[in-house]
């Protein structure tokens, strides 16, 4: 398309301003099949970005299915951060005796995790609890009755019954006789 044009100045008549004639714009082109030529390409995304795109979500998937061949592995990773954490806060009133039942369970509750013997109500409960030992006040000491909580919600962890799905030993079947 051509830009509109503004006709010439007509010269002045005596002491008058000069009068320029009515804008008009230029003509309309004749209709050209498939539209105008476009302007810097198509629509939708540029190859590098679909490209970057694809490199993101590869990425993703590769570490989503890494997760979860290591989950067991990260859990017992965090968990050793807040036990460290934990020993660091006690106070003096704990006995050695409370510490070694303390790594006693702890252990104990690392086997759970690494042999699929895990009680997840168990594991929420000791969230609970890391949770509030852990988030206290910086130089807040932990008490002695609060290592004991955390003792017993390490040593609950192994779960005592099969999880669902797997067969568990039935106790013996009654008699079906008749009533005698």
């Amino acid at each position: 398309m051509s830009e509109p044009t503004l006709p010439p100045e007509t010269p002045p008549a005596g002491d008058q301003p000069p009068v320029r004639a009515p804008f008009r714009p230029a003509a309309p082109q004749p209709f050209e099949p498939g539209g105008p030529p476009a302007a810097g390409g198509g629509g939708g995304c540029a190859k590098p970005a679909l490209i970057g795109c694809g490199v993101v979500f590869l990425l993703l998937g590769v570490g989503a299915v890494a997760f979860l061949f290591k989950a067991r592995d990260f859990v017992v990773w965090t968990l050793e951060r807040a036990k460290s954490g934990i020993e660091q806060n006690l106070v003096p009133e704990v006995t050695a005796e409370d510490r070694a039942r303390f790594d006693a369970a702890f252990a104990s509750a690392v086997q759970a995790i690494r042999g699929d013997k895990l009680d997840t109500a168990a594991l929420q409960t000791l969230q609970t609890r890391l949770l509030r030992s852990v988030e206290k006040a910086p130089g807040t000491k932990i008490s002695r009755d609060e290592l004991l909580d955390l003792t017993e919600a390490f040593a609950a962890l192994e779960r005592t019954t099969p999880p669902a799905g797997e067969a568990s030993p039935s106790p013996a079947a009654p008699p079906n006789g008749p009533p005698g």
